[in-house]
């Protein structure tokens, strides 16, 4: 069992996003779940709505709603329920114009918007 936690600060630590697996984010060196946190409703709640629903959209073709947002010290988390496919006439060009790019993870129905 020590030799466990000798190997958990490097199993937890990360220096790049891509460094972390799962649900989780890089924030202070250390890979953190992102699905944790106080419900809230930020002050941006309709632009991290708009962008996720605008992502959908444009890569999958799926409808989606927002079910809750949680507010932690690294970030806001948002929890998502997938509705059904959808047509969409979304070009690349207005993906452009109207996405502001707020997402930094997704999974598992889980998006993480980084302060």
């Amino acid at each position: 069992m020590k030799l466990f936690y000798l190997f958990l600060p490097l199993v937890l630590a990360c220096k790049y996003e891509f460094q972390c697996e799962h649900c989780t984010t890089c924030y202070n060196n250390t890979c953190v779940d992102y699905d944790r946190g106080e419900l809230c409703i930020p002050d941006n709640a309709i632009d991290i709505k708009n962008d996720i629903q605008l992502y959908h959209e444009f890569y999958y073709l799926l409808n989606v709603a927002v079910e809750e947002y949680r507010c932690n010290p690294h970030g806001i988390s948002v929890k998502y329920i997938i509705g059904l496919p959808m047509n969409s006439n979304l070009t690349k060009d207005d993906f452009n114009e109207h996405y502001k790019g707020s997402i930094t993870r997704e999974c598992e129905n889980w998006v993480f918007i980084g302060i």
